[in-house]
């Protein structure tokens, strides 16, 4: 293995050691900001998402989980009485929207997000447009 090679293999292990760790700590951040409300981090990445009806296929898509997996969350946060099931246009589908309570805490949780966590303390705006691009390019 050449130098060149063993120096790329370093920087790809610390890029994903890095990478894992950030994910590891906005898991953190959104648990720490969940606990007023009872909500772990995935229903709050639910109610986060949730800025107009949408059916659970397209949630599971949103959140890189399986769709089975959005039932219980929705299950859970109707029992909280966040979110609702509403017929769409096609009403053989269910939709998963906001109820009234649920927009209120939705609120609640866009204006604490972004001062969770170092990017709000610690990255320009430019830094944070890279980063984005940046984790686009792993998807």
């Amino acid at each position: 293995m050449t130098v060149e090679t063993e120096n790329h293999l370093a920087l790809v292990r610390e890029s994903m050691n890095l990478l894992v760790r950030a994910a590891d700590t906005a898991r953190e951040n959104l648990a720490n900001l969940g606990k007023k409300h009872r909500l772990s981090a995935n229903e709050i990445r639910v109610l986060l998402i949730l800025e107009e009806p949408l059916k659970g296929k397209e949630i599971a898509q949103a959140l890189g989980t399986d769709p089975s997996y959005i039932t219980s969350l929705a299950t859970s946060l109707e029992g909280a009485r966040l979110v609702e099931r509403v017929a769409g246009t096609d009403r053989r589908v269910k939709l998963m929207g906001l109820t009234e309570r649920g927009v209120t805490v939705r609120q609640e949780l866009m204006h604490a997000l972004p001062y969770q966590g170092p990017a709000a303390h610690r990255m320009s705006d430019l830094e944070l447009c890279t980063l984005i691009d940046l984790l686009k390019k792993l998807q």
